[in-house]
């Protein structure tokens, strides 16, 4: 449940890109069943930045109607996200 790419990597690439961690792209699994949407990686076109967020708000529909319970991942800050914090463990 936890290996393979997060969801915003499904709709970003095709493709893993673990080049730089020095084991020649050849760690982790092939088979992430992801589609770019038209350009690999992050791009600034809105067309295609639309399309992966639809997509997105698709999986997770999808994740959250299927039987059983979901699993999903939070960002460690993600209150300091919402209240544009430093970091949450400072508040008070």
């Amino acid at each position: 449940a936890h290996d393979g790419f997060t969801l915003a990597d499904m709709v970003s690439y095709n493709d893993k890109h673990n080049e730089a961690n020095g084991e020649n792209n050849n760690d982790g699994a092939n088979d992430n069943e992801s589609w770019n949407c038209g350009a690999e990686g992050w791009t600034d076109d809105p067309g295609i930045n639309a399309l992966r967020s639809r997509q997105m708000r698709n999986a997770i529909a999808i994740m959250m109607v299927s039987q059983g319970v979901p699993m999903k991942m939070m960002p460690k800050n993600w209150l300091a996200l919402i209240i544009q914090s430093d970091y949450y463990f400072n508040l008070r």
